[in-house]
């Protein structure tokens, strides 16, 4: 005898009385049995959609190129690399520019110290624009030492060539009249 499972079987001694299936009372909740976490729904794929550019998202509105400001850094002279150096360095040579252009030989040094000092005080304004400081309070004093030493070379070079060629011009003329004290 074959029996099919999806069928109700009789009761064996009254064939008349079938059992039916048990159905809860009103108000009863069957305790929770949870599912099995490897067991996902089955869920199709979704039907391929054909590519439909969109407009893209900005997280803020684009804004006119000009007129851009570049932001602000609050930076300190002591905090730029190199500022006081550059103008410590350009100090010391107007400095030595300037003591330099009191004699003969130094004189021509000091023209080249103090254009050298000047160049250095060019580089320090530069440095300290570009981080948007203000150059340390000695470059000031490196600036007139430079000019100092620069124009104090050159008039101190031209007066030890003067008086060098005086006494020079003096030596010839006693030398050609043989003049005897």
């Amino acid at each position: 005898m074959e029996q099919n499972f999806n069928e109700q079987i009789p009761n064996e001694q009254n064939p008349e009385q079938v059992q039916a299936p048990y159905q809860p009372q009103a108000g009863y909740e069957p305790p929770y049995q949870p599912q099995p976490m490897y067991q996902q729904p089955y869920n199709p794929a979704p039907a391929a959609q054909p590519y439909q550019p969109q407009e893209p998202v900005y997280p803020y509105q684009p804004q006119a190129a000009y007129p851009y400001q570049q932001p602000q850094y609050s930076y300190r002279a002591e905090d730029v690399p190199g500022l006081k150096d550059l103008v410590s360095s350009a100090f010391s040579k107007g400095l030595a520019a300037v003591i330099m252009a009191e004699f003969p030989i130094t004189s021509i040094i000091s023209i080249f110290m103090g254009s050298k000092s000047k160049k250095l005080v060019r580089e320090a304004d530069q440095l300290a624009a570009q981080y948007g400081v203000k150059a340390p309070g000695k470059r000031t004093a490196a600036k007139i030492l430079g000019n100092i030493g620069f124009g104090l070379g050159i008039g101190m070079t031209v007066f030890w060539a003067i008086y060098i060629l005086y006494f020079i011009f003096i030596f010839a003329i006693i030398a050609e009249t043989n003049y005897h004290f």
